[in-house]
């Protein structure tokens, strides 16, 4: 495998950890959950492992200043602007509200966390954020004499974001090793393509049997996620020179979980939340690893899953989330005060 640079910012390796007790509801195969919550940089999550490859190449081209955009509770944007604070680095968010959740009224979530970690925020009522705004931070910025480089999510998402869970399968498949098993399957959130690209390359490049199963979270359709993980996959081999080519029929993307798009939310999808957080004290968030559960829950009650079978769901982060979603999670219930 080819060495690339890499700033150490996660706290490796992340746990692999027996969720007995859902395991046990669920009288299904065992579950296990790579805690990649646990990163460590800014509350972590999956963004960490890919900022590590992302911010050296950044910085081996001249770039002192990283402009990204994303919506207003972006998980992206928290872990790039704490990436890009160890690094030195400045970094501007252009952040766009969305229709269904209006603009923001306080500092909450995510967005409290940029603000704390001295982000240049700026919040545009629209669901995109132009070409022409962004273009216009970025003259900002040059004008002031630094070297900025628009770093959007979609672009950040390929072959080298993918590198990071390359390696990740290469810890889970030593953990699995260590207790005697090998994983069958792989459950991830699929939003783009770097977290299941990654997984997809290296076990193939491992010779593993297990099949990373992503679910859709709805940030694209399926045909465009599916599209999207091959081309990162292929990167990532190429960068790495792992001597592999990844096809269509080597990606795998369920799309039963969405709740009808991207940040939308349904009774059933709170509920998951709920009996995971009762049953194994691991909160999960409503926007990406609470439809994996609840897409992993679901096949396993449908007998698509096997009891001897083992399973290992990627706990990808994003809970600052799940204080801006509240009122979801709750549904207006409030404390009892005696």
């Amino acid at each position: 495998m080819n060495q690339i640079p890499r700033l150490p910012l996660a706290f490796l390796p992340t746990p692999l950890e027996h969720a007995e007790r859902l395991t046990k509801e669920l009288k299904g195969p065992e579950i296990y959950i790579k805690r990649d919550d646990l990163t460590g940089l800014a509350f972590g999550g999956n963004k960490v492992r890919k900022l590590e490859y992302i911010i050296p190449d950044l910085k081996s081209r001249g770039v002192d200043t990283i402009v990204t955009t994303d919506h207003v509770q972006s998980n992206w944007a928290r872990q790039t602007v704490a990436a890009a604070r160890k690094a030195g680095m400045k970094v501007a968010l252009v952040l766009r509200t969305i229709p269904s959740e209006g603009n923001p009224e306080e500092y909450d979530g995510n967005l409290l966390l940029d603000y704390m970690m001295g982000a240049d925020i700026r919040i545009v009522e629209s669901a995109e954020a132009s070409s022409e705004t962004v273009e216009a931070v970025l003259d900002e910025y040059r004008k002031k004499g630094f070297h900025p480089e628009l770093l959007d999510i979609q672009s950040a998402e390929g072959p080298l974001s993918a590198v990071g869970y390359v390696k990740a399968a290469e810890e889970i498949s030593e953990q699995v090793q260590a207790l005697n098993k090998e994983a069958d399957y792989v459950f991830v959130t699929a939003g783009v393509s770097g977290t299941q690209a990654g997984l997809v390359t290296g076990f193939k490049w491992l010779k593993k049997r297990s099949k990373v199963i992503g679910i859709n979270c709805g940030f694209y359709d399926k045909d465009g996620v599916s599209k999207a993980v091959e081309e990162a996959c292929n990167g990532a081999s190429e960068i790495l020179r792992l001597g592999i080519r990844v096809t269509p029929e080597d990606i795998i993307v369920q799309d039963d979980y969405t709740c009808g798009g991207y940040r939308k939310t349904s009774p059933e999808l709170v509920e998951t939340i709920k009996f995971v957080a009762k049953t194994e004290g691991l909160l999960l968030d409503p926007s990406y690893t609470g439809k994996t559960m609840m897409g992993l829950i679901d096949l396993i009650r449908k007998g698509q899953l096997k009891k001897d079978e083992t399973i290992v769901f990627v706990h990808t982060g994003g809970l600052p989330a799940l204080f801006q979603a509240r009122r979801i999670l709750t549904e207006g219930e409030r404390p009892p005060i005696l």
